[in-house]
């Protein structure tokens, strides 16, 4: 395994109105969606619309509602780890999510440090896709094994000999039960003040 490369820490930021629409995002947002091959997902495309459109599953969606709901309530911020991988980094993250006046919040996710990996296929959003889905986790990217344990991305691909098929499967993100977890119990912890 590589070792963990620190890097200069770089952040993107957006704003939520009291209802969830984004309102803005900051000028790194535009140049880390073009470097990760989203130009769908730049600011002018996005502004204006409820973050939970690009959210993809019900779990994650109600995990970030209640931690906006707990954010606002409590006006205290919410920082966590997360990971945003790319095929070839793993991208060691931060999210803080800070109250504003009147129900207002601003999201920083910060990039802490990097690890390279070789190449991997089935996380590269030019790949062309089969209909099968591989599920994975949004927050810390390991996927589920059919014994219930879930593996970093690169395991989860050899044992499930995803890369012999013709067209990899595509990806459907949700939460594991470890991830799930943690965030239910932060979100708790904010509410409790």
């Amino acid at each position: 395994m590589t070792t963990l490369n620190p890097t200069p820490i770089t952040t993107v930021s957006y704003v939520l109105d009291p209802k969830d629409r984004i309102f803005a995002v900051d000028q790194a947002w535009d140049a880390c969606a073009r470097q990760d091959g989203f130009e769908d997902l730049t600011g002018s495309r996005i502004i204006g619309q409820p973050l939970n459109a690009f959210i993809a599953d019900i779990q994650t969606t109600e995990i970030f509602r209640l931690l906006f709901v707990a954010v606002r309530q409590s006006r205290r911020s919410f920082n966590a780890p997360f990971r945003c991988d790319t095929p070839t980094l793993r991208r060691f993250m931060a999210l803080d999510i800070e109250p504003d006046v009147g129900g207002w919040l601003r999201v920083v996710s910060a990039v802490l440090a990097t690890q390279s990996r070789p190449h991997v296929p089935v996380l590269d959003a030019a790949t062309e896709r089969a209909n099968e889905v591989l599920r994975i986790c949004g927050w810390c990217k390991k996927v589920p094994l059919p014994d219930g344990t879930w593996v970093e991305i690169e395991d989860a691909v050899q044992t499930l000999e995803v890369l012999q098929q013709s067209k990899l499967p595509r990806l459907s993100h949700g939460l594991c039960p470890e991830c799930s977890e943690c965030l239910e119990r932060d979100t708790e912890t904010l509410m409790a003040g």
